[in-house]
């Protein structure tokens, strides 16, 4: 069975609503609060390399990203690593890996995808 894990907030909604359909599906997966414990550069790369767009990891609509007064068309891959490194809050979620696949659950339907 290929591994799974789930990059998510707890207190996130889609994040929970992912959980549930998880466990409903009867999918196991470790799950990875982001918050509590910030993803390396090399966990980003990884997630890049499975699929999923630097610009796509970036949450704008973050009050931490939009405080910055940043265009996020005018931002290279190095400058969005850089702004997930500095700031776990700006990462986009839930992101859901499968085997060498990686898609960020929105709307949260979409793990199924990878399944």
């Amino acid at each position: 069975m290929e591994k799974s894990s789930l990059i998510y907030n707890p207190n996130c909604s889609k994040c929970r609503a992912s959980v549930q359909l998880l466990a409903e599906k009867h999918i196991p997966v470790e799950l990875i609060e982001y918050l509590d414990q910030a993803l390396s550069k090399q966990q980003l790369l990884d997630l890049m390399q499975r699929g999923i767009p630097a610009k796509d990891m970036l949450r704008v609509s973050e009050p931490a990203f939009q405080a910055l007064n940043l265009d996020i068309d005018s931002l290279s891959e190095a400058d969005i690593m850089n702004l997930l490194l500095t700031d776990s809050r700006l990462l986009q979620r839930p992101i859901f890996t499968h085997g060498e696949r990686a898609i960020i659950a929105r709307p949260v339907e979409r793990l199924l995808e990878i399944l």
